[in-house]
């Protein structure tokens, strides 16, 4: 693990985008002969460590460097909206304004003007993790070689439901 850990550091991975995530001891046991109890033959221990990658272009070479360091296990990939909750606050703006201008629409069409807002509140905010939508990105091609990785794309979205007074 420490040539695992220092590589990737070497490989410009940050520090801080290191985590432990679990390290496990246990006991091998074999077999007693004739009735004897199983005895402990030695022991089993398992480390893991959590990356953020952040350059995603890279992604695939550095899964393959994890193996040519030693690594043995990979437990899946998560991809995930680094300023997510800024994107979501963009998309609100956004979402009230797209309210507004369909609430004015409905309020000409039935002769009336729109009044203050009277109530709003927000649902549907999800984060979409599990549709992705493959597209190719540039980098892709230099690194075929590599462990093909696909990052596709995220949505977030989010839902408002605006009631407005007429005059």
């Amino acid at each position: 693990m420490v040539k695992l850990i220092d590589g990737l550091k070497a490989a410009g991975i940050a520090a801080n985008d290191i985590q432990t995530s679990s390290l496990t001891l246990s006991a091998r046991y074999t077999q007693g002969k004739e009735g004897r109890p199983s005895m402990v033959s030695g022991y089993t221990v398992s480390n893991q460590v959590r990356l953020t990658v952040r350059d995603l272009s890279r992604l695939g070479n550095i899964l393959d460097q994890t193996i040519t360091l030693g690594a043995n296990q990979t437990h899946g990939i998560a991809f995930e909206v680094s300023n997510a909750e800024t994107l979501e606050d963009d998309a609100r703006k956004l979402a009230m304004e797209n309210a507004r201008r369909r609430a004015q629409v409905y309020a000409t069409a039935a002769g009336a003007q729109l009044g203050p807002v009277l109530r709003v509140s927000e649902g549907g905010l999800f984060d979409d993790n599990t549709l992705f939508r493959i597209y190719k990105f540039s980098g892709r091609d230099s690194a075929a070689a590599s462990v093909p990785v696909e990052v596709g794309t995220q949505s977030l979205t989010v839902s408002v439901q605006v009631t407005y007074a007429l005059r």
